[in-house]
């Protein structure tokens, strides 16, 4: 992995570790590379339109309903 992605994987990989199993996120070019190593780790991601930062955590938490762990 070059060097200028090795940061995006060790964002993800630290996700997975801490037991992130689905993030949400917003449309943002400069998160490319963390989903992409959360997906190869086996992580869903949820891709919101949200308005507001808030109602993308509200998307986060949804899965901790039912026993997950979600990011944003």
């Amino acid at each position: 992995m070059s060097g200028s992605l090795a940061w995006a994987a060790a964002v993800g990989d630290s996700l997975v570790d801490g037991g992130v199993d689905v993030a949400a996120h917003l449309p943002d070019s400069r998160l490319q590379g963390v989903l992409a190593r959360l997906a190869e780790r086996g992580v869903a991601g949820v891709l919101t339109w949200a308005r507001r930062a808030g109602r993308t955590a509200a998307v986060a938490l949804e899965p901790e309903l039912g026993g997950g762990r979600g990011a944003h």
